[in-house]
């Protein structure tokens, strides 16, 4: 199969057409020959070659080419074979197109590389017209074979045009200019025919007698000539050039990097694109590369310019006070740059963390920092963990009830018992949990101040038995009663209070030191208007005004609210207890009046922090046999509900969607117990182990849930093309740190049960023995999809007692490139930037006719996959 071109170009009486097609697969040959010199040197260096056969012949020789290199009207990508102590050279051989109608050839377009097309209007010269608007920014070297276009003032023309085709004005650093002159003379005198070249090139300018074209010349810096004796040797010829184009290269490379205009092949790929939509738009405007590179933040600023000049004319209020209110809206974005707290107090966000921390070992997506990048203090290490980007999202909700928030907790110690020999805890199973009144001390305790359950459990029955103590006789409770009138509540939150506080020698706010990435919120309501919030351990912008509900943060971080706070808003349900007042933040009260069942304004919330992950994995909610409405509040907020409400049933419609949540509640045969009635936590656990032994399938199916959300898939490279579709390479991880005996109990489950994945239909062994040393867990696999939109379900079986999805799937290969910033060619906030390999060197060829006959087949997939 024959190379496949870069660029093509057509002419036909509709109009011109040039069409950019995508990179082929790099074949092996480039890993093996290249690898070291694509990672040692991220920017080549761009020798731009114009001419046809003569070109052809020399560049086949440099290449060293298993197929000769053709002569052809297109644009190919070629790469040099890499010199010690010098830059990889990327060749941009571009053919010499003619202004007759011109049809690509049946071989390219059957090529199976997608491409992108723009309409071109109608040029005098279109080679150097291409060349002056793509090329000429990024090119090192400009070589023109003079016999090849036409002879000295045929080429003189040429670059007249090409200087004033130059779409970028100023550039600090001009491309040399090389004219390969092919002489039968020994005595041929270089010098004389550069300053020949030159004085053609001025007399050229000038026949075009247009004013602008006299500032032409600028762009074209001075002029060097290589005479090559025709009667010597191709090969010889081919070293000659060789030489003279490393010179000329490393010197144009030397002053690239002083002017800081050296350009990677990902940023040429990407800018040269962006050239080639500017031609077709406005072929006379300049072409911008900041603007090219910040397409999405130049018009993110355009657009907030037009909203805030709308507001300006449109009202009387003053262009200060805009800016007043922008920063006030936009100051939890600001603040957001405080996600993860250290021991010394400092907190940084998540890009800094993962530039300035270390990647552990054990675990792709956990960090290590050894020490503050602010004020330097030193402490043995501090492991950050974020939820990978390919993953979904994994949700807990527990709802209020008083004393009978011991029955979630139950249920959560006995799912903490299944998973212990993984060695890891519940709490280490979920992004995001959110709890109502007990349930929000469930959450508190497990999540933020780091309780196991059974230790959560004995909290429990310690802070219930404080607060409501034993039931009272009559008389003790009507006096009860008439001071809880007086006094605005029953009970004093003291205990609550104290048992949330006393962990710690100072208060802990809300924003702690954690070194996980869940997301912890907790409901309340205000007492001024009954309208619900959030007391969250996690930064975030406004919610939406429709949403119905907000987060309480305070201006400034010494004033935020402590866990000890937190914990007695969210449980102060009125009658029961008086409300809590919040210095600076307010007076709260019981979450569970507004949402007993937190599971759908869970969903809301956990939407709007992972906005581009559309269903979670799984979401548990666990019950308290609460009453399933909310309570009435008045025609607004019981609109705010419905409405949560019935959104939350939507997305249930869908059976794929309704298996990710489960519901685990009990039902009493008799009254439910009195919220205070702390004398029946003991009965109240024992009805849950009934409802756990009773509701096998739904533990069974949580627990399924769990395991199979632990693996995740993330691509090794983006996916290339393979005929008529894409293929894909990757692994399958899994997201858990799990210490060296969790590790041995997974993969002995995994060997027992003779767990597979379901790849695309196609199985795939989990792993085929317990490996040596017990390494952290992956599983490479390959597969195809026909297109990149194509839906990709990845599943797992064996370990789990139903084939279950595992983490983040069904998904597309589009979102998993744009999940993992494959393609984010100028770089990513935490510094990441994925490099595109360099054109792959086409593989010698055979020396007799007998070894090109035993390569024949190698050789077309050698090709096929060796160029860009």
């Amino acid at each position: 199969m024959p190379p496949t071109p870069w660029i093509t170009f057509e002419t036909s009486p509709s109009g011109n057409i040039v069409t950019c097609h995508e990179p082929p697969p790099s074949g092996s040959s480039l890993q093996e020959t290249q690898a070291s010199a694509i990672e040692d040197y991220s920017r080549p260096s761009f020798v731009t070659f114009v001419g046809r056969r003569s070109k052809a012949i020399l560049l086949d020789k440099l290449l060293r080419a298993e197929l000769a290199v053709p002569v052809h009207r297109e644009v190919y990508l070629w790469s040099l074979p890499r010199q010690r102590g010098c830059a990889p050279l990327v060749v941009i051989d571009s053919g010499m197109q003619n202004s007759l109608s011109q049809h690509p050839s049946p071989t390219i377009a059957a090529a199976a590389t997608p491409a992108t097309s723009w309409s071109l209007p109608e040029v005098g010269n279109f080679n150097a017209t291409l060349c002056g608007k793509v090329f000429f920014p990024f090119s090192s070297v400009i070589c023109c074979f003079v016999s090849n276009i036409g002879g000295p003032r045929a080429v003189a023309k040429w670059l007249a045009d090409l200087a004033d085709a130059v779409a970028v004005r100023d550039l600090p650093t001009l491309p040399r200019i090389l004219l390969v002159v092919e002489t039968k003379s020994d005595t041929f005198d270089e010098r004389i025919a550069a300053n020949k070249a030159t004085a053609h090139l001025k007399q050229a300018l000038r026949t075009d007698c247009i004013p602008e074209h006299k500032s032409s010349l600028q762009n074209i810096r001075e002029i060097e000539v290589l005479g090559l004796q025709s009667y010597k040797s191709t090969l010889l010829r081919a070293r000659a050039l060789k030489r003279r184009l490393l010179a000329m290269s490393e010197a144009s490379m030397i002053e690239r990097a002083s002017d800081c205009t050296q350009f990677s092949y990902a940023h040429f790929h990407v800018l040269t694109r962006q050239a080639l939509s500017q031609m077709s738009t406005d072929i006379t405007a300049p072409f911008k590369f900041a603007g090219a590179s910040r397409l999405k933040f130049v018009s993110a600023i355009l657009d907030e310019f037009c909203r805030i000049f709308n507001t300006y004319q449109n009202s009387r209020v003053s262009a200060s006070e805009i800016h007043r209110q922008t920063l006030r809206t936009n100051h939890p974005h600001l603040v957001d740059l405080k996600k993860k707290v250290l021991v010394c107090g400092h907190a940084l966000c998540d890009p800094c963390i993962r530039i300035f921390g270390a990647r552990s070992r054990s675990e792709r997506n956990t960090f290590e920092l050894k020490e503050c990048v602010l004020c330097g203090v030193n402490y043995q290490s501090s492991k950050f963990h974020f939820v990978p980007p390919t993953a979904g999202i994994r949700m807990l909700s527990v709802d209020g009830g008083g004393v009978r928030g011991v029955i979630p907790l139950v249920v959560l110690q006995h799912l903490d018992r299944t998973l212990a020999p993984l060695g890891c805890a519940i709490k280490d199973h979920f992004d995001f949990v959110c709890g109502t009144s007990a349930g929000g001390l469930v959450v508190i305790g497990m999540f933020l101040l780091q309780w196991g359950a059974t230790e959560s459990i004995r909290r429990f029955e310690q802070v219930a038995e404080k607060t409501f103590g034993k039931r009272k006789d009559i008389i003790s409770r009507a006096l009860q009663l008439l001071n809880a009138y007086v006094e605005d509540g029953q009970y004093s939150l003291a205990a609550i209070q104290e048992a949330f506080r006393k962990t710690f020698n100072s208060p802990l706010q809300m924003f702690n030191p954690l070194r996980n990435d869940t997301k912890v919120a907790v409901t309340t309501a205000a007492v001024h208007d009954a309208l619900p919030w959030l007391f969250t351990n996690y930064n975030g912008g406004k919610r939406p005004n429709d949403v119905g509900y907000d987060v309480v943060r305070a201006e400034k971080a010494q004033n935020d609210i402590t866990v000890s706070d937190a914990a007695c808003c969210t449980s102060a349900a009125p009658w029961f207890f008086k409300p809590q007042t919040v210095r600076s933040l307010g007076i709260y009260q019981d979450g569970g009046l507004q949402h007993n069942n937190p599971a759908s304004i869970a969903q809301w919330e956990s939407r709007f922090l992972w906005p581009d992950k559309d269903n979670p994995d799984f979401a548990i909610s666990l019950g308290t046999r609460t009453s399933a409405g909310p309570a009435n509040l008045g025609f607004t907020n019981s609109r705010f509900y419905v409405r949560l409400f019935k959104s939350f049933m939507r997305n249930l419609d869908d059976p794929s969607i309704r298996t990710r949540y489960h519901r685990l509640n009990v039902r009493f045969t008799g009254p439910e117990p009195s919220l205070d009635d702390a004398l029946q936590i003991p009965d109240l656990k024992a009805i849950a182990q009934r409802k756990i032994e009773e509701d096998k399938h739904t533990i069974t199916l949580v627990t399924d849930a769990i395991l199979a959300s632990m693996f995740y898939f993330e691509l090794d490279a983006v996916p290339t093309v393979d005929g008529n579709s894409y293929l894909c390479f990757g692994h399958i991880y899994c997201r858990l740190d799990l210490p060296a005996e969790g590790l041995r109990y997974l993969y002995n489950q995994l060997v027992s049960t003779s767990s597979w994945f379901l790849i695309q239909g196609n199985p795939v062994v989990c792993v085929q023995s317990v490996p040596r040393g017990l390494p952290p867990f992956q599983r490479s696999v390959t597969f195809h999809t026909e297109s990149m939109d194509e839906v990709v379900t990845f599943s797992i079986r064996g370990i789990t007692s139903k084939t279950r999805l595992i983490s983040g799937f069904p998904t597309t290969l589009t979102r998993l490139v744009n999940d993992q910033g494959l393609v984010k060619p100028f770089g990513t906030l935490d510094h990441a930037v994925s490099e595109k390999p360099l054109p792959a060197i086409p593989a010698k060829r055979p020396s007799s006719p007998q070894s090109s006959q035993l390569v024949h087949h190698s050789k077309r997939l050698r090709v096929k996959t060796g160029f860009f």
